[in-house]
């Protein structure tokens, strides 16, 4: 992976959000999951969905079926004290940026996301809020963050099948204030769930916990917290990546 340097790549912020999490368990609750909204302008959910029989676009609203497990980060190092961690904007590696996943139950419908907030700003937003709440220092303000954390946006497809079945893969890098490389990793969050074919509060459910299940990788990793309990650079090993599938042709 590329080193990343500390600063971020463009002027927009986001801010930790203290924010209501939207809920979707069932169809026909979609109204429901409004409200995780943050203070940057960018939204986690004013959902919407436009769909005709060659295609589907989904506002991507934050609408997981479950909390983070807290237990999953019992006896992982300490964070150093006084430790501040900034997310930078998330860049998008992915071949066909605009698709997010396929319906197979649906001839192989595409999905797509709609006009609103883009899938790095989905995954860095949901992160910030779940790294906090499974006990990671994310601060709001760039100015007072003493590490930051970079990320690239490798995968982010949910299929349609007999399940849904969703999967986030990002590279990501964990750089000091001075610019020095702590840490550098590959990690991937799964989401599977069972539910109405071809339903948009599923496949919302779908993308919202398979960025929950990135978060608490993000939280759990090792080496990453040897990094943030030592500030000191910690061996990379890499792990191959799935290619993200590419819906049909029409």
């Amino acid at each position: 992976m590329q080193r990343l340097m500390f600063r971020a790549r463009s002027g927009r912020s986001f801010s930790r959000p203290d924010l209501k999490r939207a809920r979707s368990r069932r169809p026909g609750s979609f109204a429901r999951a409004l409200g995780f909204v943050l203070a940057a302008g960018l939204s986690l959910g004013v959902g919407a969905c436009g769909g005709s029989g060659d295609s589907m676009a989904l506002q991507l609203v934050y609408a997981p079926t479950h909390d983070v497990d807290l237990a999953k980060t019992g006896g992982v190092p300490p964070v150093a004290s006084g430790t501040q961690i900034w997310i930078n904007p998330v860049t998008d590696a992915r071949v066909d940026p605009g698709r997010i996943g396929i319906s197979e139950e649906e001839d192989n419908t595409p999905i797509y996301y709609a006009a609103g907030q883009n899938p790095g700003d989905f995954v860095r937003n949901v992160l910030a809020k779940e790294l906090t709440t499974l006990g990671l220092p994310i601060t709001a303000n760039q100015a007072a963050a003493t590490h930051a954390l970079n990320l690239q946006l490798q995968k982010f497809w949910v299929t349609e099948g007999n399940n849904y079945l969703g999967e986030v893969t990002v590279g990501a890098a964990l750089v000091d204030i001075n610019g020095q490389l702590l840490w550098q990793g590959q990690l991937t969050g799964a989401a599977k769930r069972w539910g109405r074919s071809f339903e948009e509060d599923n496949f919302l459910e779908a993308y919202s916990d398979m960025v929950l299940d990135l978060a608490e990788r993000v939280a759990m990793d090792p080496t990453l917290r040897n990094a943030l309990a030592t500030n000191q650079p910690q061996p990379y090993v890499a792990q191959p990546v799935a290619p993200q599938p590419a819906a049909p042709q029409p």
